[in-house]
């Protein structure tokens, strides 16, 4: 993936700053950043493999911890398709992006008050799919309050 970063940078936004990045992109549907993919998620044909070429993801050689990893991200704008107010439809090609019951709040450094939430899911094969391609984990954002449908997500593949 060819970068427009100086040696030595890499785009590694806080969750806070995701989340302002997702409230600029629902309030202005024309609103671009080269750097966050808009992307479908979910639906027939979109397991990830499919949906993600190797330049969209980009290689992390080190974890947070400054450890050796072999981890690639990409972090994108979806379409979250709601089957309820509560219950959203994550089935995604031959596979299902299942998530934890935990949901973690994200709050706004300065003020301290919570603009939104995280939640992460795996991405797991139906029974009898034969395609595996790697460990798929996505973080999946969203404003609070908002009742929309855009979400944010940062997806990693360990090979």
């Amino acid at each position: 993936m060819v970068e427009d970063y100086a040696i030595g940078c890499r785009f590694r936004p806080s969750e806070e700053e995701l989340l302002y990045l997702l409230r600029d992109k629902v309030t202005n549907p024309r609103f671009q950043y080269d750097q966050v993919k808009e992307k479908k998620l979910y639906g027939e044909g979109a397991s990830p493999w499919n949906v993600f070429s190797d330049d969209d993801l980009q290689r992390e050689l080190f974890d947070d911890n400054g450890s050796n990893g072999n981890k690639r991200m990409v972090y994108v704008f979806t379409e979250l398709n709601k089957l309820s107010a509560k219950k959203a439809a994550r089935t995604a090609g031959s596979g299902t992006w299942d998530g934890e019951a935990k949901i973690t709040t994200i709050q706004d450094m300065i003020t301290g008050e919570q603009i939104g939430k995280r939640k992460m899911l795996s991405y797991v094969l139906h029974s009898g799919s034969e395609v595996k391609k790697g460990r798929w984990i996505m973080h999946e954002y969203a404003f609070a309050g908002a009742c929309l449908n855009g979400i944010g997500s940062s997806i990693h593949n360990t090979d």
